[in-house]
């Protein structure tokens, strides 16, 4: 097993991980603060993020399938580790892990936080949207006309309406 090339290619994963995982960040700020613009810039950043992680995972695939007989989806990082005969080499993979468990951990707090953000965030348009919908049904609001001036609607029911609220 090419154990260097692997570290090499850990530690890139673990810069691409934390620079999505700062994107991630970004976007609880945007998703909290309704920010469509940078909402979608940082979409766009993990997008790029994703592909250059996919590109990477790839090259490891490779490193992986090199040096072992065993099927690609049965190697697990645990077990390169546990079969790697350098304790330095050992002890940098097993850093290496620890950090990348951490980032996948947080990321994933993130995201599902990220998804109630979202979620909240397509309940108050649809709440919005209901409301709309409801007061262009209704013609005892007042609202403005489709040429644009405001249209009151007094009525002794209105003004009794108004005296008890």
């Amino acid at each position: 097993m090419d154990y260097r090339s692997l570290i090499v290619n850990l530690e890139i994963e673990i810069n691409l991980q934390t620079k999505l995982l700062e994107a991630v960040r970004e976007e609880k700020i945007a998703l909290a603060m309704l920010d469509e613009e940078k909402i979608n810039k940082v979409v766009e950043s993990k997008q790029q993020l994703i592909e250059k992680i996919q590109a990477n995972q790839e090259k490891r695939n490779k490193i992986f399938i090199k040096d072992t007989l065993a099927p690609l989806e049965s190697l697990k990082l645990e077990d390169l580790i546990a079969n790697c005969s350098s304790a330095i080499y050992r002890q940098q993979l097993e850093k290496l892990q620890s950090e990348l468990k951490e980032i996948v951990v947080e990321m994933r707090e993130l995201n599902n936080h990220n998804a109630k953000l979202t979620k909240q965030s397509l309940g108050l348009i649809a709440t919005t949207l209901a409301i709309l919908k409801s007061a262009n049904h209704d013609t005892n609001i007042p609202s403005y006309s489709p040429k644009t001036s405001l249209e009151p609607v007094f009525s002794t029911q209105n003004l009794n309406l108004a005296k008890t609220i």
